[in-house]
């Protein structure tokens, strides 16, 4: 499973959404087709609330969730590729074509990540300076 993390225009603006590829190349919602998924197994009542946790709209949480949020992911996304419809619980759309909507960072805070990468190559640079190889000669001439 492919997964993305998309942005939709809406009447507030952009919001970001946990997406998979399917089989066609078409983007699906995961938090909207597992909230169909359950209220036609029989939960309508329990469906949005259960989808908003299992898949929240955010990558990272999404991936935080484990495995029980893995496998409701695989099972929506097998879900809509199985239904026909585009459209899931309440009428909204499920089912987007790429050219529909944008591909985002799953993180908006990119300078978060960059300070990461920075703390990163300079520890690994530090770890360089520190190595020594077996035999190697000390400053004082001593071999370790």
């Amino acid at each position: 499973m492919k997964l993305v993390t998309y942005e939709l225009v809406s009447p507030i603006g952009l919001i970001q959404r946990v997406g998979a590829i399917a089989s066609d190349g078409s983007i699906v919602d995961l938090q909207l087709a597992c909230a169909t998924q359950l209220a036609r197994k029989g939960d309508p009542a329990h469906a949005r609330q259960r989808s908003e946790w299992l898949i929240p709209t955010d990558m990272v949480l999404f991936l935080g969730r484990g495995g029980e949020a893995s496998k409701a992911a695989s099972e929506a996304l097998a879900f809509a590729e199985s239904d026909k419809e585009r459209t899931g619980i309440d009428g909204l759309r499920m089912i987007f074509e790429p050219t529909e909507i944008r591909l985002a960072s799953p993180d908006e805070n990119r300078w978060r990540w960059l300070a990461g990468l920075h703390f990163f190559d300079e520890k690994l640079q530090s770890r360089t300076y520190n190595a020594n190889l077996p035999g190697s000669l000390t400053a004082a001439g001593a071999t370790r």
